[in-house]
């Protein structure tokens, strides 16, 4: 069974004439987890984290040919205890990306805890990754290993707004902007709503 993500998000329309929050700032802290910051990890209150690649990350614009994962990675899970999750580490590789151009990107988990979802609609629509990395493309959904030392992780990464702020960038709307709209974010399905069911 797929799971129930807060409405959180889905995409919304742009006031040109201003910036306000989007429903992903508003239900999410927002990490970049490496150097570059070409990858993020979300978290929500429920501590489930949502992982994928930001705008910055080259392959961002390019043209996709395939996005793969392993099937060790093709996860069904049931329960409240997640049976049949895999247990990842920050430096697992969860997919590989490949372009058009014959470019492969390797995806790194980037946190510590069991995977209970792939984007299976990146494999039947890879564009997604490129067009849409921070929403609708999406690589996976994990469950820390231990929600009382979580912290320790998302403690050692940085906030996107921090990160945009030390290289003087005004962050752009990212890809929720009003060109957006239209998309069918699966992740608006998936997350539970309440902590009490994962």
């Amino acid at each position: 069974n797929q799971m129930q993500l807060p409405r959180g998000f889905e995409m919304e329309q742009e006031d040109s004439r201003k910036r306000f929050p989007t429903v992903v700032e508003r239900s999410f802290d927002r990490y970049v987890v490496d150097d570059d910051g070409s990858q993020y990890v979300y978290r929500h209150p429920n501590s489930l984290f949502i992982i994928g690649v930001t705008h910055r990350h080259p392959l961002v614009g390019k043209s996709i040919q395939s996005v793969h994962f392993e099937d060790q990675y093709h996860v069904v899970v049931s329960g409240k205890k997640k049976r049949g999750s895999k247990l990842v580490v920050p430096n697992e590789v969860i997919c590989t990306i490949e372009t058009t151009d014959g470019e492969t990107y390797p995806i790194k988990c980037n946190c510590l805890g069991n995977l209970i979802e792939i984007n299976t609609t990146l494999i039947t629509n890879p564009q997604l990754v490129s067009d849409h990395p921070e929403t609708n493309g999406f690589i996976g959904i994990i469950l820390p290993k231990q929600k009382r030392k979580a912290k320790d992780q998302w403690e050692d990464w940085t906030l996107f707004q921090d990160f945009e702020n030390a290289r003087g960038v005004k962050r752009p709307r990212s890809d929720q902007d009003a060109n957006e709209t239209t998309v069918d974010n699966p992740l608006k399905k998936r997350i539970v709503e309440d902590e009490d069911k994962i």
